[in-house]
Formats: C-alpha cells, sequence, structure tokens
C-alpha cells in the first residue's frame, strides 16, 4: 500500500517487520525532543495490512496499517515464522490492555503513578522477547526502551526510510 506522504515506495512489508512513526501532537513531540529523535511510536506488523500496538490513549490491540508518519521500516535480522507465531501467542494474552500513561511519565523521570498496560515501546520490547528473539539486553529495564532505540539494535535492520 504506496503512502502519498513520502516519495519513497515502501517494500512489501513481512509479518515481524518493525514500524517506526513519528508525529505531531504534543505528546509524539515530546517523546522525539525527549530522545532527540525523529521517531515516537513503534508498531509490529503482522500482515495484510494489519499492525500490533500499544496506541497512544487507546492501548494494545490489533490496528490497520498506516502510512502517514511512517518514518522507518525494520526488519528483524534471523528471524522465524516460528519466533513470530510466539509472539502472537504473547500477543493474545495482553491483547486489550490499557495504554500505560504512569511509564510514559516514568520515561521523563516522573514516577507519581501506578497504572496498568504498556506504552508502544515496551510492548514492542515484550513481543520480542515473547518470540525468544529480544531486541535488547534482558537486564536493560522495559521502562527506559524507547522507540529510537529500535534505530541502533543490531538486531534489526533499516530497509526503509522515510525520505
Amino acid at each position: 500500500m504506496p503512502s502519498k506522504s513520502n516519495i519513497n515506495p515502501l517494500p512489501e512489508i513481512k509479518p515481524g517487520d518493525v514500524l517506526l512513526y513519528g508525529g505531531r501532537d504534543f505528546i509524539s513531540r515530546a517523546i522525539q525532543f525527549r530522545t532527540w529523535s525523529d521517531v515516537c511510536h513503534i508498531e509490529i506488523a503482522i500482515g495484510n495490512y494489519q499492525s500490533v500496538a500499544s496506541r497512544n490513549g487507546i492501548g494494545v490491540g490489533c490496528y490497520p496499517f498506516r502510512a502517514v508518519g511512517l518514518r522507518y521500516i525494520l526488519r528483524p535480522v534471523a528471524f522465524t515464522p516460528e519466533q513470530f507465531a510466539q509472539g502472537m501467542v504473547w500477543f493474545k494474552t495482553v491483547d486489550g490492555q490499557p495504554y500505560n500513561f504512569g511509564d510514559l511519565l516514568r520515561f521523563y523521570s516522573i514516577n507519581c503513578l501506578k497504572t496498568k498496560g504498556y506504552i508502544c515501546s515496551q510492548f514492542g520490547a515484550a513481543f520480542f522477547t515473547a518470540c525468544a528473539a529480544p531486541l535488547f539486553s534482558l537486564d536493560y529495564p522495559d521502562q527506559i526502551v524507547c522507540p529510537s532505540d529500535n534505530l541502533v539494535t543490531p538486531l534489526l535492520k533499516t530497509i526503509w526510510k522515510y525520505q
């Protein structure tokens, strides 16, 4: 599904591909500022123009693919369909969890709210850990993983970039 928002045509998106987005709303800009990055959100492609994620204000779920705001597509290195299937089994256990605004605040070193659920970057890290393909060191706390961290892990390669 090509995007009208950029001139770089999208490649075939495969299950397990990481979709990184930029944004213009207040929370997106705050995340981008905090991380000195052009990305503020992560989703994981599952095929058939759908992705799984924890979307801001909505929570964990399966969502239609969106090209608006897409900045990068990253592909896991040495990732099997069986590993992806493990991640989808885990996803079914967390589907419907709320968006964790408390952890979003902790990302800014504000530890005042105890809430349940996931922010997008926690969800992405947990998904790949469930796939037996952790993208980050297992002692790296999930609550400090940010979307732009996916750009620097050697376990993902960039296959498309917004131009």
